[in-house]
């Protein structure tokens, strides 16, 4: 996990995902801001970038570490949920705890600046949302993970005009239950797709003793139906 070691292992990965340095808009580090081990990482995800861009102060830095302490052994598997999370609201959390940087980082003329309030993960147009994962030292780990955003799922098209809504469970009141949890989620949500609601109460749920089925056109349809189970 030496120096070296780490700017190999980032420029590998960048180079395996066919990611320029100038796409990663946010890094997830091990210690990011940190003495000793923080301060090496600075420098060594520096090095690598360097290879590629001269830019300055345009990818921010985290590290999970200053909202939970020290994760351990955990810290790179709790940096990529934090980054996944981030990445499906668009918004890189704020970094707490976080003092004088090191002067071994030298944060203003790398290519990065700690994160320290939420804001919009913002890209340009055409851009894509890309962060890096650094885990690197802990039980011998060097690691360094590239992750960009899901595409925009197409809406599913009905395949029907009408769906058959499948409610199951252990007894006559669980069944009421979730009928009227089932009724009031399509009240609140009357966009809802009836096709996804249907298949998952299908496929995605266990039969049960005490069912009810109903067939509707749409949610306002469902909600109509459902209180009844007519």
């Amino acid at each position: 996990s030496g120096l070296a070691g780490q700017v190999r292992v980032i420029a590998e990965t960048l180079s395996i995902a066919g990611v320029h340095p100038d796409e990663v808009s946010y890094v997830e580090a091990d210690g990011a801001g940190a003495r000793g081990g923080g301060a090496l990482e600075i420098v060594a995800l520096t090095q690598a970038f360097r290879a590629f861009t001269a830019a300055t102060q345009f990818c921010a830095m985290g590290t999970v570490k200053g909202n939970i302490g020290d994760a351990g052994e955990a810290a790179g598997i709790v940096g990529l949920i934090k980054v996944v999370l981030a990445l499906q609201h668009r918004e890189i959390p704020a970094t707490l705890q976080v003092g004088t940087p090191p002067p071994e980082g030298r944060f203003e003329s790398s290519p990065f600046y700690i994160n320290t309030v939420l804001r919009d993960w913002t890209v340009p147009a055409g851009s894509r949302r890309i962060a890096g994962v650094t885990a690197m030292g802990e039980g011998g780990t060097n690691l360094h993970v590239i992750v960009e955003e899901a595409p925009e799922a197409p809406r599913a098209t009905p395949s029907r005009n009408h769906h058959l809504l499948v409610l199951s469970a252990g007894s006559l009141t669980a069944l009421d239950t979730a009928t009227a949890n089932l009724s009031a989620h399509l009240a609140a949500e009357p966009g809802t797709s009836l096709a996804d609601v249907a298949y998952t109460l299908l496929e995605g749920r266990r039969p049960m003793a005490h069912r009810r089925a109903v067939v509707a056109a749409d949610a306002a349809d469902a909600v109509h139906a459902l209180p009844s189970g007519e």
